[in-house]
C-alpha cells in the first residue's frame, strides 16, 4: 500500500486528461489482476506483474509496465505510455502524450502522433517517425528511417544509415550523410549537403549554401548555384561548373570542363585536360593550356595566353600581354599587339607581324614573313626566306638577305645592306654605310653615298659609281662604266673597258688603258699614261712623265720624260724639240746587216776609227 500512497497525488491530476470524468477527491486505489499491480480509474487493466493502470481505459498488460492517462497502452516490459491514446509495447519503451507509438525494444515516442518503431528508436515532437534501429526524429514530421539516423526540425527525412537531417524538408539517403538547412538532399554515402535546396550524390561529395550540386564522389560545391559533377571536382562561388575528374571552379559562371582543369574569377572555361583559365571571361580550350587575366584564349595544347584578348590557338603556343595572337604550333606573342602566325615564330614588342615558318620579329612594327626570317628594331620587314632586318624601317626582301641599320633595303637573294638608307638590290650584293646602292649582281657598295650597278662591281668610299661589270670605283667621287675598269683615288672617270685609273681626276675612255697618276685623259685604247698632265688620243701608246700629248692618228709610240713629244706611229720620245734628252747607259747593239738594235757611242767611235 505504500506504492499506491507515492501515487496518489500525481495520479489525480493525470485523471484529469482521462476525459469526462470529475473527481470530488483523489481516486481509489486498487489491486489489479497482474500480482502486485494497480488500477485507479474507470475501465484500467493492470494485468502485468507490478503493473499500473491509472486513469481511464489504459492497458498495463507486461512486467512492471505503466499506463497513465486515457487509452494507453502499455504491453511492454518496464514500458510507459503516459497520456492519451499511447502505446508502448516493447521492452523499456516509453510512449508520452498524444497518440505516440513506441514499438522498439528501449524506443520513445513524445508529444503528438509519434512513431518509434524499432529498437533504442526516439521520434519527439509531432507526427515523427523513427523506424529504424537507433533512429532519432526530433520536431514535426520528420522520418528517420535509416539505422542511427536523426532528423532534426520539419518535414526532414534521413534514411541513410548514421544519416542526419536538421531544419526543415531536407533529405539524406546516403550512408553516413548529412542534410541541414532547407530542402537539402544528401543522396551520396558520406555526403553533407548544408544551406538551402543544396544536393549531394556521389560518396564523400559535399554541398554548402544555396542550389548547389555535387553529383560525382568526392565532389565540393560551395556558395550559390554551383555544380561539382566530376569525380574529386570542386565549384566554389556561385554559378560555377566543375563537370569533369579533378576539375575546379572558384569565382562566378566559371566552367571547368576538362579532366584536372583549373577556373577562377568570372565567366572562365577551361575546357581541356589539365587546362587552367583565371581571370575574366578567359578561356583555355586545349590540353594543358593556360589562359590567365582578360578575355585570353587558349585554345590548343600546351598553349598559354595571359594578360587582355590574347589569343594562343597552335600547339605549344604562347600569347602574352595585350591582343597578342600566336596561332601556330610552338609559336610566341608577347607585348602588345603582335601577331605569330608562322610555326616556331616569335613576335615581341609592339605591333610586330611574324608569319612565317620559324620567323622572328621583335621591337615596334616589324614584319618577318620569310621562312626563318628575322625582324629586330622599329619598322623592319624581314621577307625573303632566311632575311634578317635589324634596326629602323629596314627591308630585306631576298632570301637570306639582311638589312641592317635605319632605312636600308636588302631586296635581292643573299643581299646585305648595313648603316644607313643603303639599297642593295642584286643578288649576292652589299651595301655598307650610308645611302650607298648596290644594284648589280654580287655587288658591293661600301661608305657613304656609292652605287655599284655593274654585275660584280665595286664602289668603296665616297660617292663613287661603279656602273661597268666588274667594276671597280675606291675613293671619292670616281666614275666607272666600263666593264672589268677600276678607278682608284678621287674624281677618276673610266668609261673603256678592261681599263683603270690611278690617282686624281684621271679620264681613261679607251679599252684596256690605264693612268696612273693626276689629271690624265687616255682616250686610245690600250695605252698607259704614268704621271701628270698627260692627254694620249691614240691607240697602244705610252706615257712615262708629265705633260705629254699624243694626238690620236699616233699609235704604238713611247714618250719618256716631261714634256716629251711624239709626233708619228711607232715612235720612241724622250724629249722635244730644244729639251731633249740623251740616253745613257746603253749597251752595244748587234752590228749586221739585219740588225735593229740601237748602237751607244763607243760602237759608233770604233766604226769610225776603223
Amino acid at each position: 500500500m505504500k506504492k499506491y500512497a507515492n501515487l496518489k497525488l500525481i495520479v489525480f491530476s493525470l485523471l484529469l486528461v482521462a476525459g469526462n470524468i470529475t473527481y470530488s477527491a483523489a481516486p481509489v486505489f486498487q489491486a489489479g489482476a497482474g500480482a502486485n499491480s494497480t488500477e485507479a480509474g474507470v475501465g484500467n487493466v493492470a494485468s502485468g506483474e507490478s503493473s499500473s493502470a491509472v486513469g481511464k481505459n489504459n492497458k498495463a498488460s507486461k512486467y512492471d509496465s505503466s499506463a497513465l492517462g486515457a487509452a494507453n497502452t502499455a504491453s511492454g516490459e518496464y514500458s510507459s505510455a503516459v497520456g492519451y491514446g499511447n502505446k508502448a509495447s516493447e521492452l523499456h519503451s516509453s510512449a508520452v502524450g498524444a497518440d505516440n507509438t513506441a514499438e522498439g525494444n528501449y524506443s520513445s515516442a513524445v508529444g503528438a502522433k509519434n512513431e518509434a518503431t524499432k529498437n533504442g528508436s526516439s521520434a519527439f515532437g509531432n507526427k515523427n517517425k523513427a523506424s529504424e534501429l537507433l533512429s532519432s526524429a526530433f520536431g514535426a514530421n520528420n522520418k528517420a528511417n535509416g539505422e542511427a539516423s536523426s532528423a532534426v526540425g520539419y518535414g526532414n527525412k534521413a534514411e541513410g544509415k548514421l544519416s542526419s537531417t536538421f531544419g526543415a524538408n531536407n533529405k539524406a539517403k546516403g550512408e553516413l550523410s548529412s542534410a541541414f538547412g532547407y530542402m537539402n538532399e544528401a543522396n551520396g554515402e558520406d555526403s553533407s549537403a548544408f544551406g538551402i535546396t543544396n544536393i549531394t550524390s556521389g560518396v564523400h561529395s559535399s554541398a554548402f549554401g544555396t542550389d548547389n550540386e555535387a553529383t560525382k564522389n568526392d565532389s565540393s560545391a560551395f556558395g550559390y548555384q554551383n555544380k561539382a559533377d566530376g569525380e574529386f571536382s570542386s565549384a566554389f562561388g556561385a554559378n560555377n561548373i566543375a563537370s569533369k575528374e579533378y576539375s575546379s571552379a572558384f569565382g562566378y559562371q566559371n566552367k571547368a570542363e576538362g579532366k584536372l582543369s583549373s577556373t577562377f574569377g568570372a565567366n572562365n572555361e577551361a575546357e581541356g585536360e589539365l587546362s587552367s583559365a583565371v581571370g575574366y571571361k578567359n578561356n583555355a580550350t586545349g590540353e594543358n593550356s593556360s589562359a590567365f587575366g582578360y578575355q585570353n584564349k587558349a585554345r590548343r595544347k600546351n598553349s598559354s595566353a595571359f594578360g587582355n584578348d590574347n589569343i594562343a590557338t597552335g600547339d605549344y603556343s604562347s600569347a602574352v600581354g595585350y591582343k597578342n595572337d600566336a596561332t601556330e604550333e610552338s609559336s610566341s606573342a608577347f607585348g602588345n599587339e603582335n601577331k605569330a602566325r608562322g610555326k616556331n615564330s616569335s613576335a615581341v614588342g609592339y605591333k610586330n607581324n611574324a608569319t612565317e615558318e620559324s620567323s622572328s620579329a621583335f621591337g615596334t612594327q616589324n614584319a618577318a614573313s620569310g621562312k626563318n626570317s628575322s625582324a629586330f628594331g622599329a619598322g623592319n620587314g624581314a621577307i625573303g626566306e632566311n632575311s634578317s632586318a635589324f634596326g629602323n624601317d629596314n627591308t630585306a626582301t631576298g632570301k637570306s638577305s639582311s638589312a641592317v641599320g635605319a632605312d636600308n633595303e636588302a631586296s635581292e637573294d643573299y643581299s646585305s645592306a648595313f648603316g644607313n638608307e643603303n639599297k642593295a638590290s642584286g643578288k649576292n650584293s652589299s651595301a655598307f654605310g650610308t645611302n650607298n646602292e648596290a644594284n648589280g649582281l654580287a655587288s658591293s657598295a661600301f661608305g657613304t653615298n656609292n652605287i655599284a650597278t655593274g654585275d660584280y662591281s665595286s664602289a668603296v668610299g665616297n660617292a663613287n659609281i661603279a656602273d661597268g661589270k666588274n667594276s671597280s670605283a675606291f675613293g671619292a667621287d670616281n666614275e666607272v662604266k666600263g666593264e672589268g675598269s677600276s678607278a682608284f683615288g678621287y674624281k677618276n672617270k673610266v668609261t673603256g673597258n678592261h681599263s683603270g685609273a690611278f690617282g686624281d681626276p684621271n679620264i681613261v675612255t679607251g679599252n684596256r688603258s690605264y693612268v696612273f697618276g693626276n689629271d690624265n685623259t687616255v682616250t686610245g685604247g690600250g695605252s698607259y699614261a704614268f704621271g701628270n698632265d698627260n692627254t694620249i688620243n691614240g691607240n697602244n701608246n705610252f706615257v712615262l712623265g708629265n705633260n705629254v700629248t699624243i694626238d690620236a692618228a699616233i699609235q704604238n709610240s713611247v714618250a719618256l720624260g716631261n714634256g716629251s713629244t711624239v709626233s708619228s706611229s711607232n715612235e720612241v720620245s724622250v724629249g722635244s724639240k730644244g729639251k731633249e734628252r740623251k740616253i745613257t747607259n746603253v749597251a752595244d747593239g748587234e752590228i749586221s746587216a739585219t740588225s735593229t738594235d740601237a748602237v751607244n757611242g763607243r760602237q759608233l767611235y770604233n766604226a769610225m776609227q776603223n
